[in-house]
């Protein structure tokens, strides 16, 4: 997927780019190193071998300071660019939900699934809510899918629910339910690696 490369190749710059910083540091800790070997003279050496040891434990410690630092910063950056593209995503779903629900082959599909969903139920299903603006379809959707009402309901695009007669039994086939439902789906998917090539 187009959202998955760019999370790929973000992770991949971010990382060489810390990666040539620890080799930039580890280069710079050599040469202090030798450096500071070979100003010591014989003397000086067997007194600042600790010392030496000391300042090399403590630059390793700096280097690895701040390579989690940085490691940690592009994590960050690589989540915050993820949920951005995500967020950028399903707006886009959305808004193509939003035109369905507007389209010619929207009644159909509406029609359809309602009366395919009380075939298979056993008939449990005895009322349907739907969004006020599907209303239109309600004396259709009595005649082919057996139920006894159907009922305007507000908070959704489109699609709908079904009720059992007391309403203990319900079936949401809401557009949003499916979008939210996708919208789990996807972040499962990346949380577990699936955006950054790894699967």
């Amino acid at each position: 997927m187009r959202i998955e490369r760019k999370l790929e190749i973000f992770a991949r710059v971010t990382m060489a780019e810390v990666e040539d910083e620890r080799r930039q540091m580890e280069g710079e800790l050599d040469s202090l190193y030798e450096t500071a070997l070979q100003n010591a003279s014989d003397e000086e050496e067997k007194n600042s071998g600790a010392r030496l040891r000391s300042e090399r434990e403590r630059l390793n410690k700096a280097k690895n300071k701040r390579l989690a630092e940085k490691t940690s910063e592009a994590k960050k950056s690589m989540l915050a660019l993820r949920e951005k593209l995500t967020e950028g995503l399903f707006e886009k779903v959305g808004e193509r939900l939003r035109l369905f629900v507007e389209s010619d082959g929207y009644p159909d599909y509406l029609l359809a699934n309602i009366a395919q969903d009380c075939a298979t139920s056993g008939k449990i299903f005895t009322s349907a809510g739907l969004a006020l603006r599907d209303m239109k379809y309600s004396g259709e959707i009595k005649k082919t899918s057996g139920l006894d009402s159907v009922n305007p309901e507000s908070g959704f695009i489109g699609g709908y629910k079904l009720y059992s007669k007391d309403c203990r039994i319900v079936l949401d086939r809401t557009l949003d339910a499916k979008l939210e439902a996708l919208r789990g789906e996807f972040s499962m998917l990346a949380s577990n690696g699936g955006g950054s090539g790894e699967r």
